[in-house]
């Protein structure tokens, strides 16, 4: 059987107040779970520039990898200068990570503590990276103490090699910090199953509707690229965020879930993958 799933990673205040409540009304209307990794904490450091926290870069690094939006533009202006002054905890939206986690979507773990700081190539020690993780499901339990995280997202791709052990140790089914483009998404290979993204821009890991658009595909542009993906893959894993897609890609979502759907592919949850 063919089957797609749509990844949402949520890593700023606009993901969580803005573009998830949207994409879970979508959710429930065409019967179509997705599934969001959630940062429960805040999204930039302060100790870095206003280009750096926000993905902004020069423009030697921008010419080796996709064209991808600029910050201000996804978040706009007053988003923007919320995030980058204010630097909300995203655990703060009360009612919408509740309800998130009452509805039928799948909810992994996306970092710890600071989405910035651990995608800054950080250097964890073994520690410090369990006691992020232990950190960020307490704020999980804090909402529903019976919900059960199964998968992780390590922020900015930024994966530590000790990471598969501790998750493991704290029960987690399976690591979603693989790019595979091109690729079938599921390795179980390695210390604990990985479930990766293969519909997105590379080289970059850019998220897939920002690339498409920059780009100057128009909806049936990109309807046709996730559908001519099956010709060659069994199972695709679609790849962006709440702040952008959620906000501004509800449209061409339903028109992608609406042709899958008419093709017989499952819609499914990525831990429904393994």
């Amino acid at each position: 059987m063919k089957r797609l799933a749509f990844r949402f990673d949520i890593d700023t205040h606009k993901c969580i107040k803005g573009g998830v409540p949207k994409l879970l009304a979508v959710s429930e209307k065409y019967d179509a779970p997705f599934t969001f990794f959630l940062n429960c904490g805040k999204s930039v450091s302060v100790v870095n520039s206003l280009e750096s926290i926000f993905f902004e870069r020069s423009k030697k690094e921008i010419e080796k990898t996709p064209q991808m939006m600029s910050a201000m533009k996804k978040l706009g202006l007053r988003d923007y200068m919320i995030a980058a002054l204010i630097n909300p905890n995203i655990s703060n939206y009360k009612s919408q990570i509740n309800e998130l986690l009452a509805g039928d979507c799948e909810v992994g773990l996306h970092g710890g503590r600071n989405h910035a700081i651990w995608g800054n190539k950080m250097e964890w020690t073994e520690e410090g990276v369990r006691q992020e993780i232990i950190w960020g499901l307490e704020r999980i339990k804090q909402f529903d103490p019976n919900f059960v995280v199964k998968g992780f997202a390590s922020p900015e791709w930024n994966s530590p090699v000790f990471l598969p052990k501790i998750l493991k140790e704290k029960g987690f089914s399976y690591i979603a910090d693989l790019r595979c483009e091109g690729k079938e998404p599921i390795n179980n290979k390695g210390e604990l199953p990985a479930v990766g993204v293969n519909l997105l821009g590379e080289p970059g890991g850019v998220a897939f509707f920002e690339n498409c658009r920059v780009r100057g595909l128009n909806d049936n542009d990109i309807v046709r690229k996730v559908m001519d993906s099956f010709d060659r893959l069994n199972t695709v894993i679609l790849y962006d965020h709440p702040y952008y897609a959620g906000l501004n890609e509800i449209g061409c979502i339903s028109k992608i879930i609406r042709s899958a759907k008419n093709e017989g592919i499952q819609i499914c949850k990525l831990e429904e993958l393994l």
